[in-house]
């Protein structure tokens, strides 16, 4: 294969951004958020082009996912197809979505149909109607006007004793009153129900106006129980002319939102590439943008896993834990120790890391002091690069861009302002 000029020189304006990723050294990098590009320069491995054309790049998911599109539309990307996100606010690309498998336990949550959806029964239903969804014909909207009535959509499921549920809804317009517009009936003594600071109930608690954005809480159920899941207008108050716009209803078991399933399931997700050579003996140098997860899982969410064949044996892995990046060389289990980065809970960041042998592994936090590690070198034989998770540990963000270099070609000021 032909070298590449990987300074971008006679190239289309369109692959500078990548090129210049790789600040004129030798390494692999792939942007996921914009231009979807890759470009190799290292010896045997050249290449310049879609990200999904880089040899050695797999990607794995046995079912259809959503994702939000550059217009604020949701679209689902067909099994087998990787999802690039986009913010729901500010419509910034943030690149590669990873997340976990989850389920939708409501039947019908795209609310297609009648104007009472088919599996959905109401209370009030006079003063329930369809309007468009600001997110597009993929889904539809009810709007929930408050007269004399309460209107309100509901629908029954059952919770398992023990299993943290979080149930979400997007509020694509609210005026007219204060409620909390949502409730989970007939529980039983020693249920608990939180209500978390989320972009429509800012606040956190079960009081106060709820605004535009995703609304969640959690139930934690003591026993398994049959409830209804309700969602609608005035259901805390009788509030005359308080209107609600409501879409994409979703009760998961997990203690945080994902991706709207439009229901059933989604299947767990896999991007990954083959390592260059000679990183166990030469060192390597990682930098890494996106934005973190809104929650974290009891036993960390991977963000870069490098492994042979995807195995957990003998692994080099950054995963989140408590809300911070932490950093782990060659474990054989989640540990609770390691290099404890810093905080990227539903923040966007930018991740910097080396090691060469004999020296600590070093990493900066955007564009921070950098932080030593001394610890166990990299294992030899690690020949897959995962992006955002490994079998069934994922990321639960999104990934905007990552580029590695063999070898540690950089100083320490250039070492934090990677990736910018």
């Amino acid at each position: 294969m032909p070298s590449i000029n990987y300074n971008g020189l006679g190239k289309p304006a369109l692959e500078l951004p990548v090129a210049e990723m790789l600040r004129g050294q030798p390494g692999l990098a792939l942007d996921f958020s914009n231009q979807r590009r890759a470009l190799s320069t290292i010896p045997g491995t050249e290449y310049l082009g879609p990200v999904a054309g880089l040899p050695g790049l797999s990607f794995v998911r046995a079912s259809a996912a959503s994702y939000i599109d550059a217009a604020g539309q949701i679209q689902f990307a067909a099994s087998g197809q990787p999802r690039f996100d986009h913010d729901a606010t500010t419509l910034a690309p943030l690149g590669f979505l990873a997340e976990a498998a989850r389920a939708n336990a409501l039947v019908n949550p795209t609310w297609s149909g009648p104007i009472i959806p088919t599996s959905w029964n109401s209370y009030d239903p006079a003063g329930v109607s369809i309007v468009p969804s600001k997110f597009g014909p993929a889904v539809s909207a009810r709007r929930f006007t408050a007269e004399s009535s309460r209107p309100r959509l509901h629908q029954a499921v059952t919770l398992s004793a023990g299993v943290t549920y979080t149930f979400s809804i997007e509020v694509e317009s609210v005026s007219g009153g204060i409620a909390t517009g949502h409730a989970v009936n007939t529980l039983t003594p020693g249920t608990t129900v939180t209500f978390p600071v989320c972009p429509a109930n800012p606040a956190g608690g079960t009081s106060g106006a709820v605004g535009a954005g995703k609304l969640v809480y959690t139930v934690v159920s003591a026993t398994t129980q049959a409830v209804s899941i309700q969602m609608g207008a005035g259901i805390m108050h009788n509030l005359v002319g308080m209107v609600i716009d409501f879409s994409m209803p979703q009760l998961e078991a997990g203690g945080w939102p994902t991706s709207f399933i439009p229901g059933g399931a989604r299947a767990g997700e896999r991007l990954s590439t083959a390592l260059p050579d000679g990183l166990d003996t030469e060192g390597f140098t990682l930098a890494i943008r996106g934005r973190g997860p809104r929650d974290y899982s009891p036993s960390g969410n991977m963000l870069v896993a490098f492994s042979q064949g995807g195995s957990f044996t003998n692994r080099f892995q950054i995963y989140g834990l408590n809300g911070s990046v932490v950093l782990q060389p060659n474990p054989t289990a989640y540990p609770t120790t390691g290099l404890n980065v810093g905080a990227v809970r539903s923040q966007d960041f930018r991740l910097v890391l080396d090691w060469t042998p004999g020296r600590p592994w070093r990493a900066s936090l955007n564009g921070g002091a950098i932080l030593e590690l001394a610890g166990t070198p990299l294992a030899s034989g690690l020949d897959t690069w995962d992006f955002g998770g490994l079998n069934t540990l994922q990321w639960g963000g999104s990934i905007a861009a990552q580029a590695l270099w063999r070898g540690a070609p950089f100083s320490e000021t250039e070492l934090r302002g990677l990736l910018v």
